[in-house]
């Protein structure tokens, strides 16, 4: 009887790990079952995705919900029509987004939806409708990098709320409203390489701030107010930045 011992625990052990493999199987299928269903408030977004442009008819539910970048700038008039304030609710679902860029006819209605954006590093937004109460909704955006406003109604006032955004690498003001005054509140971003505040109210009164952002490389200030005079000393102060004027 003893013999047979060992081959009974065998069998009882196989039993145990068949056991085991199907509690783990029915486990992972519930699993995946309650992930979907913890992702059905995606779903409007992927139908209004699905809608603007045929990319997004492969996304799953899954997929959507890490998406880090998203376009809305290039499409045909009768997709832009999708493209409104309103709809602006599924862009903020999409919180994992790093990189976005905004439609020409967004304006401060659509922009409160981007106030939870918080992973944004680069947010492209030339000719958009957005003014100074809708920079507000940028103020979460900590880790932006790359901030582009050409073309838009933002003046002094709308700067200020970017002014604690100390990661920013790159900012466009061409043709907004600012003035010296406004510039002044980027004294903080000391990482700017890349400024653009071309056909602006800026003048010589910037240029103490301009010399201040060491890290510099690029600077555009066609069309601006400041002088040959003043153009010498950012040149004298910021030798290895590329200046056009």
């Amino acid at each position: 009887m003893k013999r047979f011992v060992p081959f009974t625990i065998l069998i009882i052990f196989c039993v145990l790990i068949c056991g085991l493999a199907a509690a783990e199987s029915i486990g992972s299928d519930r699993s995946v079952k309650a992930t979907t269903q913890d992702l059905r408030y995606l779903q409007p977004t992927l139908d209004w995705l699905q809608k603007i442009h045929p990319t997004y008819e492969t996304y799953t539910l899954e997929r959507l919900r890490d998406m880090k970048i998203l376009s809305l700038q290039l499409y045909s008039q009768s997709t832009a029509q999708l493209i409104t304030d309103a709809n602006m609710v599924h862009v903020g679902r999409l919180k994992k987004l790093e990189q976005l860029r905004v439609h020409r006819l967004i304006g401060d209605a659509g922009f409160v939806h981007f106030a939870e954006l918080t992973n944004m590093r680069i947010l492209n937004m030339p000719n958009c409708r957005i003014t100074d109460a809708g920079m507000a909704y940028l103020k979460n955006m900590t880790k932006l990098e790359n901030l582009v406003l050409s073309a838009t109604n933002v003046s002094d006032r709308g700067i200020a709320y970017i002014k604690d955004k100390s990661a920013l690498k790159l900012l466009n003001l061409t043709r907004t409203k600012i003035t010296d005054a406004g510039l002044k509140e980027l004294k903080g971003l000391t990482q700017l390489q890349k400024l653009f505040i071309s056909y602006t109210d800026v003048s010589d009164a910037s240029v103490p701030l301009l010399k201040s952002l060491t890290k510099l490389d690029t600077l555009y200030i066609q069309g601006t107010k400041i002088s040959d005079n003043g153009l010498q000393e950012i040149k004298t102060a910021l030798p290895n930045c590329r200046i056009v004027r």
